[in-house]
């Protein structure tokens, strides 16, 4: 049995980030207009979001976004419950904008039936109801994966190579174990200094400067037939 980690946006789900981002803020803008001070919810947004993916391991990820956000935005200590409702609802709205893969949900139902364990490896940024909304987006269920990383249960953010130790501790796996498939050369191949072998999805790869070499690569086409002849 082997352990097996997939980063969300860009792998499991074909998506842009900037064009996703850009989405976002527009239904995020749209969503409190009338109640709160649009951009400065978006600014807020950012601004914890800057501050969460540099957390140190002290605090949750989630007290660590709300402390920040309420820095820029203080006084609304009601917020949090504004934006549970908001990704059960308009959240949605953006799943219109992308399409499934063909292949994944044959390949995570593939992996499942051969008993292999599966973590959703996404950045810890959002809320595990943010998450799940757009596995659905890629025509997947939260059933097939044993752990969902959100940022009620991580204390750390990729690129910390201590957001995959905390998994690892979390699904006490041996790293020799492991492969993180991931389209970002920064965030998921961060994952070999632990010992963990990589595959870069190549179809929505992020472009970095000096980025690191995973030990496979492929579009999800090579990578779903890499799956087949390894596991």
């Amino acid at each position: 049995m082997a352990y097996i980690l997939f980063d969300l946006d860009g792998t499991l789900l074909p998506l842009n980030l900037d064009y996703f981002l850009k989405l976002y803020i527009q239904e995020v803008k749209s969503y409190v207009k009338g109640k709160f001070d649009p951009d400065l919810i978006v600014k807020a947004i950012l601004k914890a979001t800057e501050e969460t993916v540099k957390n140190t391991g002290e605090k949750l990820n989630s007290e660590v976004f709300w402390q920040a956000f309420d820095r820029v935005y203080p006084g609304t200590a009601n917020l949090r419950n504004v934006f549970e409702d908001f990704y059960h609802t308009s959240f949605k709205n953006i799943g219109n904008y992308f399409k499934p893969h063909p292949l994944a949900r044959s390949m995570i139902r593939y992996l499942h039936k051969k008993g292999h364990t599966l973590i959703l490896a996404t950045n810890a940024l959002f809320p595990r109801s943010a998450i799940i909304e757009r596995l659905y987006w890629a025509n997947l269920s939260p059933k097939y994966f044993r752990f969902i990383t959100h940022y009620d249960n991580m204390h750390y953010c990729k690129p910390n190579p201590n957001y995959y130790k905390e998994i690892l501790e979390k699904i006490k796996a041996r790293p020799s174990d492991c492969l993180m498939i991931g389209n970002d050369p920064a965030e998921d191949l961060v994952a070999k200094e632990l010992g963990i072998k990589t595959f870069l999805v190549k179809d929505y790869e992020v472009k970095r400067e000096n980025p690191r070499t995973p030990d496979y690569a492929g579009d999800f086409y090579e990578l779903y037939r890499f799956i087949r002849e390894n596991f």
